[in-house]
Order: structure tokens, then C-alpha cells, then sequence
């Protein structure tokens, strides 16, 4: 299995994230902002940076919204954070999600599974997988 839950948790711990949301996303609205600080553009462009992270890593469910925030990072700041505190307290409510390799691969080629007669006949291809009741 992969995972970063404890990445994702130390990381909500720092943030000091307390809500949780079952989407990573609110409604996108308003013109461009005027008169940012440089600390708020740093302080989103470290949010999306973190969120990058994530998504790369093994929570490509928030790929969509963390590439928003990183379209808005220099003409809306603000909102930006706004957005990736909302990513954040809905990755405070699915921290413990994680990817599952032979998942992974079943999508990629449907047909591989057809050929062998259970889960551990694909372990030599797929890796180290855990028995899991899910699997079977």
C-alpha cells in the first residue's frame, strides 16, 4: 500500500487544521486582488507547494484543486490560501487513504487479472502487497 498519512498529518498538525470538509474545494469567485503583501504570496505559494507534494506523492484526488491553487497563486493570493486551507481540512478528513498498487494496476490493463488465479499470483509483478480482505 501506499501512503503518506503521516506526512499529511504532521502537516495538518503545523497548519493546526481542526475542521474537516468532504470536498477539497469551495466555489470560485471574485476579480483579481490588489495590494498583496509579499508574506500572503509566500504563505500560498508554501500551501501549494506542500499540496504539490501530496499529490504527487499518493493523493492524486486533490491533483485537480491543488493545480487551481497553483493557477491563482499570483492574481489572487488570498483566495489561493483560502482554497488550500479548504484542501487541507478536506485531507484532515481522508489523511488515512492511500493507494493500492494492484489497484493501480488492474485499471492500467484489465486484462492482467484474468490470468492468474488469485492475488498472490500477481505479487512478483506488482511488488509487496498486503493481504488485505478488500483484495480477495
Amino acid at each position: 500500500m501506499l501512503s503518506q498519512s503521516k506526512y499529511v498529518e504532521e502537516m495538518l498538525r503545523k497548519r493546526d487544521v481542526r475542521k474537516t470538509h468532504g470536498h477539497p474545494l469551495p466555489k470560485i469567485i471574485g476579480p483579481d486582488e490588489e495590494g498583496v503583501t509579499s508574506q500572503e504570496l509566500r504563505a500560498a505559494q508554501i500551501a501549494a507547494g506542500e499540496l504539490m507534494w501530496v499529490t504527487t506523492r499518493t493523493r492524486p484526488d486533490v491533483a485537480y484543486a491543488t493545480s487551481l491553487v497553483s493557477r491563482l497563486l499570483h492574481r489572487r493570493p488570498r483566495y489561493a490560501k483560502e482554497m488550500a486551507d479548504c484542501i487541507f481540512n478536506y485531507l484532515a478528513a481522508t489523511a488515512k487513504r492511500m493507494l493500492t498498487p494492484l489497484l493501480l494496476l488492474l485499471m492500467r490493463d484489465s486484462k492482467v487479472f484474468t490470468e492468474f488465479s488469485s492475488v498472490e499470483d500477481l505479487i512478483p509483478y506488482i511488488g509487496a502487497v498486503q493481504s488485505s480482505p478488500s483484495l480477495q
